[in-house]
């Protein structure tokens, strides 16, 4: 792996049943030994960040993950700062990156706690399958205003800072998200070739000879710009009626009618279901819940 912070910047087994209905956006090289320090802005966060994750471990678990999922070509791993305009995370197939907002997953250092006959209980997000993590503004603007909205659930909400072991556990979720992205990714390429998945993500739908022409001149630009420009072509491992071949259409269909928010239809796009699922399940399985 190669983790990077850019400062100028945006086999867990296949599901047995297709999803039903986050892939977000998204490099210079480093050793896969550190962190680099670049603006003295950035110093703070990630030193925080080391404090979490202390001698190197976090690339240690990211190898880990990649190694479990089964990745054949591990993304880079991309940190940005907060003069980058970016927010949240995802993973980028035409770049095979997965980046990070450093201040966005350090910054949120709060949870939602639910409390019922007098037990606390972390609130998870039904969608995202996370912790409700907060800025501590903010969460308390929700707790003062909002508990109406819980009275169903709970006696009453508050607010808590975050453990290490929740902030640990929050990061490594969405870690794990990307990475099931960049392996999702993977089984498209081992069904239909690396050139097809990218055609996908132009979100064009050629209605006509001369449009699919087109679209093949677009692909053939933006192919030639990517990380799979000058990498060997995936070879063909799954046919379309084979399980795999079946879920891999699923989801190239899916990168073909991507929205971001905040359309309706991200919140049921195939390849975010199974993300936030899935995620969530390794976190609980090897790490235990919030």
């Amino acid at each position: 792996m190669k983790t990077t912070f850019n400062s100028f910047i945006n086999p867990i087994n296949l599901p047995n049943s297709t999803p039903q209905p986050q892939m977000n956006k998204v490099d210079m090289s480093v050793p896969n030994d550190a962190f680099v320090k670049s603006k003295p802005t950035m110093e703070a966060y990630m030193e925080k960040l080391n404090n979490l994750f202390p001698n190197n471990e976090l690339n240690e678990i990211f190898d880990k993950i990649t190694q479990k999922l089964g990745i054949d070509i591990p993304p880079n791993l991309v940190f940005n700062d907060i003069n980058d305009h970016v927010q949240g995370g995802g993973y980028t197939y035409r770049t095979n990156t997965v980046y990070f907002s450093l201040p966005d997953l350090l910054d949120n250092d709060h949870k939602i706690v639910g409390i019922k006959n007098g037990k606390k209980e972390t609130l998870i997000e039904p969608r995202t399958k996370s912790p409700a993590v907060i800025d501590k503004k903010f969460g308390e603007e929700i707790v003062k205003t909002r508990k109406d909205n819980f009275k169903s659930r709970y006696d009453d909400i508050m607010l808590e800072p975050m453990t290490k072991e929740d902030q640990r556990k929050f990061i490594l979720q969405k870690l794990v998200h990307e990475l099931i992205h960049a392996q999702q990714h993977m089984f498209m390429r081992k069904t239909f070739g690396n050139k097809e998945v990218l055609k996908a993500w132009t979100h064009l739908k050629p209605k006509n000879p001369v449009q699919v022409a087109q679209l093949n001149e677009i692909t053939d630009k933006e192919f030639s710009k990517s990380y799979w420009a000058d990498k060997p072509e995936t070879p063909r491992k799954y046919n379309i009626a084979t399980p795999q071949g079946m879920m891999s259409h699923v989801w190239l269909e899916a990168v073909r009618n991507y929205e971001l928010p905040p359309s309706p239809n991200y919140d049921k796009n195939a390849i975010e279901v199974d993300a936030y699922n899935r995620a969530y399940q390794y976190i609980v399985q090897n790490y235990g819940g919030y």
